[in-house]
């Protein structure tokens, strides 16, 4: 299936973009301040509750952040793909 622009119908200064794969269960976040990152295994029900949510961003600090397995992308130059580095906390 693939990913799925998101919807952001309010501004949010920590969040530029978001994507969701709903096959896979992974939603890729683009930063204001850049970077791109992965987060695996967020259900459907989330995703709909963080693009209503008053605030995007504390939505998403609140209950994506840090509670998934979270990959940062990267571009690899010489080769068309992306690396996905594994982030712990």
């Amino acid at each position: 299936m693939g990913f799925i622009v998101l919807d952001m119908t309010k501004e949010s200064s920590q969040i530029r973009a978001m994507e969701y794969d709903a096959s896979r269960s992974v939603l890729r976040v683009h930063f204001q301040r850049g970077g791109t990152y992965e987060y695996e295994g967020v259900n459907p029900d989330l995703i709909q509750s963080l693009i209503g949510a008053d605030s995007i961003g504390s939505f998403f600090n609140k209950h994506i952040k840090n509670r998934y397995r979270t990959f940062r992308l990267e571009h690899v130059s010489g080769i068309a793909g992306v690396a996905r580095t594994p982030i712990t906390f």
